[in-house]
This record gives structure tokens, C-alpha cells and sequence, in this order.
């Protein structure tokens, strides 16, 4: 009887912990988030080199085409968070279990931020953070200042971890985009020294 507990155990934690390696790349409030905020009926999503992330599973980015008015920048991606007990837990089982939450962003041509979007809440607290009020604060942050919790970003009591987590985030992609496209002009640049002549 112990024997088939155990395994019974070991079958759904190992189901939970594949589970976690499913990432949508084309969450429906996507198209409509592109919609509502770059005004565009018709958009296509160019996938950027994986180069620019640090797991090609969980995260991407895309370049907004199609839209004539304007041109953006979207990134999809999964932030790891935890539940109480699990993040005592040596590093190598943080990394076998974990709760997370997928979300996007959407940037404009500088890598300034337009809107932020929680799609997929998979842990068992924080889900205070998936107001799009409270995410709203992260709109026209361009990565020239440092995000600070308490300070420039709201703090919520008993959202500790997840506040934390998406605001780093939410700063690190934004400087590796705005590291993207500078080097893209650089680029440019150098392609078309007459150009600016």
C-alpha cells in the first residue's frame, strides 16, 4: 500500500513539474492588447534571434510588423516565483518545482513599455499582482531609472515574492531590448555611413 502511495506521489509531482514546460506564445488577450494599444486590426509578430533570452522555452521576442502607424516590440515570458516552505528549499529543488506566472509586454519602437499583461497565474499566491491598475504603473518605463519596490512601484501585502519578481523582470527585458535595438542602429549605422549626410 505505501508502495503505490509513493508512486502515485512521485507521478503527479512529476506530471506537475512537466506541466510547467508548457509556454503559450499566442495568448488570445495578446491580439488584443496589440489592438487596444498600437491601434492595428492586422499585425504579424516577428520572432527575434534566441539570442536575446536566457531560456528559449519560456521566453521570446517579437517584432511587431504590419503595423503601419507605429512599430513595437513584444516580449512573452515566464516568471518563476515560489509558494511558502518550497523557497527554503535547497536550489535544486527550487528548480525542479517551482510556481510561476506567464505574462507580455508590450514596448514601443525605444523600448519604452506599453502595456503589461498577466495570462497565466499558476501560483498559489500574489495574484493581486494580475491587476491590470496595479500593472499599469510599469506604462512609459524606458529602463533610465532603477524599478523600485515601495519606493516607484506599489507594494502589495501578501504579494511579496511576486511583486518583486515581475518588477525585476519586467526591468531586465527591458534592458535587453533597449541593448537589442541600440546595437540594431549601430549597426545601421555603420551599414549606411552616408545616410545621415
Amino acid at each position: 500500500m505505501k508502495k503505490r502511495l509513493v508512486i502515485f506521489v512521485f507521478c503527479i509531482i512529476s506530471i506537475t513539474c512537466l506541466a510547467q514546460h508548457d509556454m503559450n506564445f499566442a495568448p488570445k488577450q495578446l491580439t488584443k492588447e496589440i489592438k487596444n494599444t498600437y491601434q492595428c486590426e492586422h499585425t504579424v509578430l516577428i520572432r527575434l534571434n534566441d539570442s536575446l533570452v536566457l531560456d528559449s522555452l519560456h521566453e521570446r521576442y517579437y517584432k511587431i510588423g504590419h503595423c503601419q502607424q507605429q512599430t513595437g516590440y513584444v516580449f512573452i515570458g515566464r516568471v518563476k516565483t515560489c509558494r511558502a516552505g518550497v523557497c527554503s528549499l535547497p536550489d535544486k529543488f527550487n528548480n525542479e518545482f517551482y510556481e510561476y506566472f506567464d505574462y507580455f509586454i508590450l514596448f514601443d519602437s525605444t523600448a519604452t513599455v506599453r502595456a503589461v499583461k498577466i495570462f497565466n497565474y499558476e501560483a498559489s499566491h500574489g495574484h493581486e499582482i494580475t491587476v491590470k491598475k496595479w500593472l499599469n504603473q510599469f506604462i512609459g518605463f524606458d529602463g533610465s531609472y532603477e524599478l523600485v519596490v515601495g519606493k516607484n512601484v506599489d507594494a502589495i501585502s501578501g504579494a511579496t515574492i511576486s511583486v518583486h519578481s515581475i518588477t525585476y523582470d519586467i526591468s531586465l527585458r527591458t534592458s535587453i531590448l533597449k541593448q537589442y535595438i541600440s546595437a540594431l542602429s549601430h549597426t545601421q549605422q555603420i551599414s549606411n555611413p552616408y545616410e545621415q549626410q
